[in-house]
Order: structure tokens, then sequence, then C-alpha cells
């Protein structure tokens, strides 16, 4: 009986260690910077919606109402659960070191406006090679 009790141990702890892991990380990536982002972006896009329906409310409250509903926990929580599933324990242990290190919290800092730079260039290269790919798919030109 010990045995199987230390079995079913030793397969639960690693696992527990992994679930503090995974939320240890997402506690570090979600910033309040890039909480306050995500939410200001999806602001404007309501606030867009908003202004086609005629409707008086202002960007800052579209914010503070988006905050309520979707609080930075959600987004934590949600982080950690896709963190535990992607990565073991020890690449979870090697993240967390490196994230609190100075380069660490200068990239996490930054991933934000990493990730939108890195779209917009992508954006105008494929922009400008889908008269290219559109001729190779239908052997047309477009001109």
């Amino acid at each position: 009986m010990e045995d199987k009790q230390i079995s079913l141990f030793d397969e639960i702890a690693p696992r527990a260690q992994q679930e503090i892991l995974a939320k240890q990380l997402a506690e570090l990536m979600v910033t309040d910077s890039s909480y306050n982002h995500i939410m200001s972006k999806l602001a404007e896009s309501f606030y867009m919606v908003a202004e086609s329906a005629e409707s008086k409310i202002s960007k800052n409250e579209i914010d503070k109402m988006l905050k309520e509903i979707l609080p930075r926990d959600i987004l934590v929580n949600n982080s950690s659960n896709i963190y535990k599933k992607l990565f073991n324990q020890k690449q979870l242990d090697d993240m967390i070191y490196f994230y609190k290190t100075d380069s660490g919290a200068i990239l996490r800092e930054n991933l934000m406006t990493i990730h939108e730079e890195s779209e917009k260039a992508l954006t105008g290269i494929f922009n400008e090679k889908i008269p290219a790919l559109v001729e190779m798919i239908t052997g047309e030109s477009e001109e």
C-alpha cells in the first residue's frame, strides 16, 4: 500500500509544482503595462463600434467597463493554463529565472511593442508580395 501512495504522490507533486510555476510565470508575463495595453486596444475597437452606433460613451468609460468584466486575474489564469500545457517544470523554472533578470524584465516590458512592430512589418511585406503570390496561384498578372 505504501508503494501505491508514494507513486501517487510522485505523480501528483510534479504536476502541482508545474501548476505553481506556470502561475508564477503568468504573473511575471502579464505585466500591468501589458494588461493596460491590451485593454486599451480592446477599448479602441469597442469605441469604434460605439461611434458607429452613435453612442455617447467615451473611450475611458469603455476601458473602465472592460477592466471590470475582464480583470487582470483572468488573463493571468488563462496564460497560466497555456504555460502548463506547453512547458515542463524545468522549462518553466528556467523562464522564470530569466524573466526575473534585468534583461528578462526589459524583454517582458517590451514584448507587446515587439509583437506589434513585427506584425506591422510583416503586413507591409505581405502586402508587397500579394501580386506575385496571386500571379503564382492563378498564372495571371494583376496588371
